[in-house]
C-alpha cells in the first residue's frame, strides 16, 4: 500500500509540473513555460508531454522577439541598437537555459545567438558614443556635459577599455565637475593652526570624511598643494575658520533645604512590656552642588565662486557640557533620609582634561561641517 501510495504521488507531482509549464504556455508566458519545462526534464528526461510543451514554447517565445527586432528595426531612435542587443541577450538566454538538459536541447535544437549579441553589443557602443559626442558638441552648462558623460559611460560598458570612449568619457566628467579647492585655517581661538596637531587632523579628517563620502560624482575637493603639484584651477574655494574655542571653567550652582525628622532621644525600660520612650525633632541643612563645566567652539564654513563672490556662508557651533552634582550638610545627621546618605557619598569629581574636550568638540563639527558640505553640493546647482 506503502509503495503504490508513493507512485500515485510521483505520477502527481509529474502531472502537475506539466501542467504549470502547459498553464504559463497557455498564457502566453512562453519564456516561463520552457524554464519549467527544462527544469522537469532534468528530473524526468523521458515526458514527452514537457518536450511538446518546451518546443512550442521556445518557438513562440522566438517569434515574439523576433518581431520585436523587426518593429525595432524600423525605428530611428539611436537607442534601438541597445533594446535589439536585449532582444538578442533574451534570446541567448533561452539558448543557455535549454542547455542545461541534454534532453531539452534535443527536444529542441534551440538558436545560438552570439555573434548577433556581438554585433549589436558593437553598435549600441557606437550609438552611445556618437550621442555622446553630439551632447558634447552642443554643451553649454555642466548639466549638458553631464549629460554626454553618462552616454559615454554606457557606451564604455558595451566596449569596455576602449580607449577613445575612455578620452571622451574624462573630458566630458571634467568640464561637468565643479572643482572646489579647501584652503587650510590659519588658527583659531588665539592657538596657532601649526602648532595643534587636534586641529590639524580635524581638517585632513574632514577633508577625506567631504572628499569619500561627498554623494555626488562630479565635485572634486582637493586642497592648495594639490593644486600646485597638479596645476589644477579651481572653479570654487572652500575656506574653514574656527572662530571663537572656549575651554569652560566649572561654576557651582547651589541649592539649600532643610530636613527634619522625629527621633528618639531618650528610652526608659521599666520592664519587657512598659518601655517610655522621648522624641525630639532633629534638623540637618542640605546643600546640593551641581557643577557645571560648559565649552563651546564655533567654525566658518564660506565658499565663494572663481570672482570671489559668497555662493554659500554657514556658521557651525558645537557644544560640550559636563556636570555633576554632589551634596554637603550641617546639623545633625539623625535627620538625613537614606537617598540624602547616598549623596552625600558623591565628590565634586574631576572635570574632563583640556585635551578631551577639544576632541568632543572638534567631532561634533567635524560631523555637522561634513553633512552640511555634503548636502550644499548635493542639490542642483548649474553653474553656466
Amino acid at each position: 500500500m506503502t509503495k503504490l501510495y508513493t507512485y500515485a504521488a510521483a505520477a502527481l507531482l509529474l502531472f502537475a509540473s506539466c501542467k504549470s509549464a502547459s498553464k504559463a504556455y497557455h498564457h502566453g508566458n512562453y519564456t516561463e513555460a520552457v524554464e519549467i519545462a527544462v527544469k522537469k526534464l532534468q528530473k524526468d528526461p523521458g515526458d514527452g508531454e514537457l518536450k511538446a510543451v518546451l518546443k512550442n514554447a521556445y518557438q513562440y517565445a522566438v517569434k515574439q522577439h523576433e518581431e520585436e527586432i523587426r518593429n525595432l528595426s524600423a525605428s530611428n531612435d539611436f537607442r534601438r541598437w541597445e533594446r535589439i542587443y536585449q532582444q538578442y541577450q533574451q534570446l541567448q538566454n533561452l539558448y543557455t537555459n535549454i542547455h542545461q538538459s541534454p534532453a531539452a536541447a534535443q527536444a529542441v535544437k534551440p538558436t545560438n545567438y552570439a555573434e548577433y549579441l556581438t554585433t549589436y553589443k558593437a553598435k549600441t557602443a557606437d550609438a552611445y558614443y556618437e550621442d555622446g559626442l553630439s551632447l558634447l558638441n552642443k554643451a553649454v552648462d555642466r548639466e549638458d556635459f553631464k549629460q554626454a558623460y553618462f552616454a559615454f559611460r554606457t557606451a564604455l560598458n558595451y566596449k569596455p577599455g576602449d580607449q577613445g570612449i575612455i578620452e571622451k568619457l574624462e573630458d566630458a566628467k571634467d568640464a561637468a565637475t565643479i572643482h572646489v579647492m579647501m584652503i587650510p585655517m590659519e588658527n583659531y581661538g588665539g592657538y596657532l593652526h601649526t602648532q595643534n596637531y587636534q586641529v590639524r587632523n580635524f581638517q585632513n579628517d574632514l577633508m577625506r570624511t567631504i572628499r569619500n563620502h561627498m554623494g555626488n560624482e562630479f565635485v572634486n575637493i582637493f586642497t592648495e598643494w594639490d593644486a600646485d603639484r597638479g596645476n589644477l584651477q579651481p572653479d570654487e574655494v572652500m575656506s574653514l575658520r574656527l572662530g571663537s574655542f572656549t575651554i569652560g571653567r566649572p561654576y557651582d550652582e547651589n541649592k539649600v533645604r532643610e530636613v527634619t525628622k522625629d527621633v528618639v532621644v531618650k528610652e526608659t525600660v521599666f520592664s519587657k512590656d512598659s518601655v517610655i520612650k522621648e522624641w525630639a525633632k532633629v534638623k540637618a541643612k542640605i546643600t546640593t552642588t551641581q557643577r557645571t563645566l560648559v565649552s563651546n567652539a564655533d567654525l566658518y564654513l564660506h565658499i565663494s565662486d572663481a570672482r570671489n563672490r559668497t555662493l554659500w556662508s554657514e556658521t557651525i557651533r558645537s557644544e560640550h557640557r559636563w556636570t555633576t552634582t554632589f551634596a554637603t550638610y550641617t546639623g545633625d545627621e539623625r535627620a538625613l533620609s537614606e537617598s540624602d546618605k547616598e549623596l552625600l557619598k558623591k565628590d565634586g569629581g574631576t572635570p574632563p582634561r583640556e585635551e578631551t574636550v577639544m576632541n568632543d568638540l572638534l567631532r561634533k563639527l567635524h560631523s555637522d561641517a561634513a553633512y552640511r558640505v555634503r548636502d550644499f553640493y548635493r542639490r542642483d546647482r548649474l553653474v553656466q
